[in-house]
Order: C-alpha cells, then structure tokens, then sequence
C-alpha cells in the first residue's frame, strides 16, 4: 500500500483539512516507521482534538491494513508547499518524531497509536523508544 493510498483514507476522516504520509526513522528499530502530518480545521471546544483523533485511529484501523497504519501523527498548524502546491516533506523527515525538534522547530504536536487510540507523544515517550524499552 502506497503513502498516497493512506493519505487518501486519513484525509477523508472528518476534519482533516490537509495530510502528508512519509515514513520516519525511529531510534533502535529498524527501517522506517508510519508518520501522518494532518492539519485540523478549527477545534471548536475543549477535548475536540482528542475526539478527532479517536475517529482517525478508528477510521485508520477499520480501513487500513495493520502495517499500513501511521504509527505516529504529528498535528501541524500547516503543512509548507512547493510552488507546485506539494507538500515539503524534507523538514519533516529530517524532524522525524523527536519531540523536542518538531515542537521547538514548527510547535506542532506529536501522538502514537497505543492500545488503539492516539494519545501525546512527548519527551518521556521517546526517550523510552530511544532506549528500546518499547517495541514499534
């Protein structure tokens, strides 16, 4: 299953406006993991993102199969384009799912998919995956 094949299914979730899928490089696991940058339209209350972020986990798990799932999903503000109106992925690889680059570099926010849903992704969390005490 292609990158665009799983954009497709993550942008037609509700409030989706934008999406980038591109594989990451996870300290300590080989090869490269699932990242899907989405830009949400506006969350009109409190608990709204974590709400859309239950329907994409569902979603992806219902339609998608297992090893085509994003494993992680970095929430951005925007997504910066070519003249072409492609996306830049460079920057986003480059950051992967370091928490401390991609929130002091672009201030987007960082979730993995942990026992079904996607729930914050931070400093702690990767230092654990970093020391390989949690398998991908």
């Amino acid at each position: 299953m292609s990158t665009a094949e799983v954009a497709e299914c993550i942008g037609s979730c509700e409030g989706v406006e934008d999406v980038n899928v591109y594989g990451v490089q996870v300290p300590r696991h080989d090869g490269r993991a699932g990242c899907a940058a989405v830009v949400l339209g506006s969350l009109p209350f409190d608990g709204a993102l974590e709400k859309r972020l239950e329907r994409l986990a569902t979603k992806a798990q219902k339609e998608l199969p297992r090893y085509a799932i994003p494993i992680f999903v970095r929430v951005a503000k925007q997504l910066a384009k070519t003249g072409t109106n492609k996306v830049q992925k460079h920057e986003l690889v480059k950051q992967g799912v370091d928490p401390g680059k991609v929130m002091e570099e672009s201030g987007d926010e960082l979730f993995w998919l942990k026992d079904g849903r996607y729930v914050k992704f931070g400093r702690e969390e990767y230092g654990r995956v970093s020391q390989g005490e949690v398998k991908l």
